[in-house]
């Protein structure tokens, strides 16, 4: 005799059977994710907290050339010496290739990079002479336009060995979910893809970073680096190739990603800039 469940079941209109069939399995992938065995903990080790800021800025169409004749000479070496000097761990400065290119929403990023919040001291004091990193000269064209604070989860290359030659793709993604199990979801399903992407050399190197704050307009943010533009070209298909070979777990994420856990990204193509 079969199961009053089952025939129950089997009476229900069939959209309504795959919307409660999707809602189970999102429910597992998060109890899944939280319980893998990258969220274990081993040994307490004492490491400080990383974090890094993201200042975007923008400037009218003419005088793109000169902020970035600015930035290549007197801007790089300026935050080389800060990094230099202690001021900021790292950074990197990278500039919008075109101009509105995919609505991007500025004209330049700069990540900078801490080991810890009491490091930010010294470059509270930056912000006082220079807002955002910026000499007041460049600022009377410039403005600084926002600041995100992230989280670093993972990061692989994105060394400036061949800056000149690089393209950057910065894409920007927003939860449907909850903060926590959207940071699940980052570990088990999008670093085990961007790692992939790099041993396989379709990305000469990444970075992902988790927004430290909700309602901002990224939940996490991927940085790309593709060595040249050959490579950037050849990486939808490469990316394909390479999606095949990961495991089911992975592929049962990918196919409900956009539906129930993460937006759409908005990505955007830029260059670095790096100290000579």
């Amino acid at each position: 005799m079969a199961s009053p469940w089952l025939e129950h079941d089997k009476d229900r209109p069939l959209n309504r059977r795959l919307c409660a069939s999707t809602v189970v399995l999102v429910i597992f992938v998060v109890v899944v994710l939280q319980s893998s065995p990258a969220q274990e903990k081993g040994p307490s080790v004492a490491r400080p907290t990383q974090f890094s800021m993201f200042y975007t800025y923008r400037c009218s169409a003419e005088h793109r050339p000169d902020l970035r004749k600015y930035m290549e000479t007197t801007g790089a070496a300026q935050f080389e010496r800060w990094k230099l000097q202690g001021v900021v761990k790292d950074y990197i400065i990278l500039f919008s290739s075109y101009v509105h290119i995919n609505s991007v929403p500025w004209d330049m990023l700069i990540r900078i990079d801490f080991d810890r919040y009491s490091d930010t001291e010294r470059w509270k004091q930056v912000e006082r002479t220079m807002p955002a990193g910026l000499a007041p000269q460049i600022l009377a064209f410039t403005t600084p336009d926002n600041l995100n604070v992230g989280q670093p989860l993972g990061s692989g290359g994105m060394e400036p060995r061949n800056a000149a030659h690089a393209i950057y793709d910065v894409s920007y993604y927003r939860f449907k979910v909850p903060l926590a199990a959207g940071k699940d979801f980052v570990q088990g399903y999008v670093m085990p893809q961007l790692e992939s992407f790099l041993k396989e050399g379709v990305l000469a190197g990444y970075g992902i970073y988790l927004n430290q704050y909700e309602g901002t307009e990224w939940s996490y943010l991927i940085l790309s680096e593709y060595s040249d533009a050959e490579t950037f070209e050849l990486r939808v298909p490469n990316k394909s190739k390479i999606r095949t070979l990961l495991d089911p777990a992975w592929k049962a994420l990918n196919d409900i990603k956009s539906e129930h856990i993460r937006d759409e990204p908005h990505g955007f193509i830029a260059e670095r800039i790096a100290a000579h």
